[in-house]
């Protein structure tokens, strides 16, 4: 990530006087109903992996209904059970699906200093970037779901750190066109190393990901490179010892629903690529594996040959930007890239649900 990062953790606050406040007491007690309501409910079993999505998520039912019957939150706490089931099945040994996580930067003037508060007392990472003013960063724990990272997103909304506008027919809400929020995906590195041989396949992914779902308003601002690989103490595909790497794809942006769309196809896609890197170094592959590394194949040729089509390759989003963003605005690549990328995740798709 470009620029230095410190956490905020219980108690302190970043550079500004504003955030280190302390929580305020009609917060704080919403705070108390969420973990009383989780002390009640050990007996089921949250994942910890799902805890910080349920927490939220719970803050935010408190908020809107101060004094719920039993019967409401019941409802929630068998909602937040069902979340919880979701992950464990998919933390699973044997599942090719990478762990996941996010990071997305907002500004001040969205992330007040009181929804800092709140966050620091549920424990949910967050962070003031030092080189870019007046940003803040939220970044939440992995989980072996994508879905759970679509409800801190859905959360994070609910508590009205995105802020979203009425559509022109009045039927839903949606992020305002002028705001852009940086919205990192985070991919558990399925081994202990890395090879320079491994650049081109991530570049593919990554192209593709960032012409079918990133803005070339986004794409335009981009300061830093496209992906990252960087080692991680806490996300691994692979569910065992030694060092972690996370693949860091930075130009994604959050735009409501198009970005959970964007989140669950990312992590499938990535059980593809992660395969392949799997079978070229001739490490053990399951049989789900191995289908999806041959589908890597597929994907593969399907977005150089749709690539050529527009006189560009994998890569060139990072090596050309100014040429790849002129033909982005100019065509369909956006639709055309977004069509390959959910097809081959229907497919990934297809091939885990035959494969339990």
């Amino acid at each position: 990530m470009l620029g230095q990062l410190k956490e905020i953790s219980v108690g302190t606050g970043g550079g500004d006087p504003a955030y280190r406040q302390p929580i305020s007491e009609s917060d704080l007690a919403i705070v108390e109903k969420v973990f009383a309501a989780l002390d009640k409910t050990r007996l089921r079993n949250f994942e910890p992996t799902a805890i910080p999505a349920i927490k939220l998520h719970l803050f935010n039912f408190f908020k809107n209904h101060p004094k719920p019957s039993e019967k409401e939150l019941n409802k929630e706490i068998n909602k937040c059970q069902r979340w919880s089931e979701m992950e464990k099945e998919y933390s699973q040994e044997g599942n090719p699906l990478p762990t996941i996580g996010i990071e997305i930067e907002m500004k001040k003037s969205d992330l007040m200093p009181d929804k800092v508060a709140i966050l620091r007392k549920l424990s949910i990472p967050n962070y003031e970037e030092y080189t870019v003013a007046n940003v803040w960063e939220v970044n939440p724990d992995f989980s072996y779901s994508s879905w759970i990272q679509t409800q801190m997103l859905r959360e994070l909304v609910a508590m009205g750190a995105l802020p979203l506008e009425e559509t022109d027919d009045g039927r839903g809400k949606r992020i305002p066109a002028q705001r852009m929020f940086p919205l990192h995906i985070n991919l558990g590195w399925p081994i202990t190393t890395y090879k320079i041989s491994h650049c081109h396949n991530i570049e593919t992914l990554s192209d593709t990901l960032n012409y079918a779902f990133t803005s070339t308003k986004r794409i335009r601002r981009l300061k830093v490179f496209p992906y990252n690989l960087k080692k991680s103490k806490k996300s691994s595909s692979g569910k065992n010892n030694g060092t972690f790497f996370r693949l860091e794809l930075k130009a994604p942006e959050f735009r409501d629903y198009p970005s959970y769309r964007m989140l669950a196809e990312t992590q499938k896609i990535g059980a593809m690529l992660f395969s392949y890197i799997k079978k070229t170094e001739n490490l053990p592959l399951s049989p789900a594996e191995k289908k999806l590394a041959d589908l890597w194949f597929n994907f593969s040729d399907a977005v150089s040959e749709k690539f050529k089509e527009y006189g560009i390759e994998p890569g060139d989003l990072s090596k050309k930007p100014k040429e790849a963003i002129k033909i982005l605005e100019s065509n369909d690549l956006k639709q055309k890239s977004r069509e390959i990328f959910g097809r081959y995740a229907r497919r990934v798709g297809e091939i885990l649900k035959t494969s339990k």
